[in-house]
């Protein structure tokens, strides 16, 4: 029983750490490389998502695997980053 509370309190604590660091991503442009794709999503990474390890980025547009694209972060679900993608008028250069 005190594992188990223990556990829970671990689980809460890291779900919080994860939730405060998917919010900073709101908002910004990350390069994502496409693993996955259908009529319906793409689903990439950025340089910082380890495969099978790291969560994802999710993208509501039909995207070509293996391409890089530049995504804006607009939100994210528990583990994940929503994004879409930019065009080339929308994409600033500094």
């Amino acid at each position: 029983e005190i594992k188990q509370e223990r556990l829970d309190i671990i689980s809460q604590v890291q779900y919080d750490i994860q939730n405060k660091i998917l919010d900073n991503y709101i908002g910004k442009v990350l390069d994502v490389i496409i693993d996955e794709s259908n009529a319906d999503y793409s689903v990439g990474r950025y340089y910082g998502q380890a495969p099978l390890i790291d969560g994802v980025v999710i993208i509501n547009e039909k995207l070509t695997v293996g391409e890089f694209y530049k995504i804006k972060i607009i939100d994210k679900s528990e583990y994940d980053l929503i994004g879409e993608k930019l065009w080339i008028s929308q994409i600033e250069y500094h």
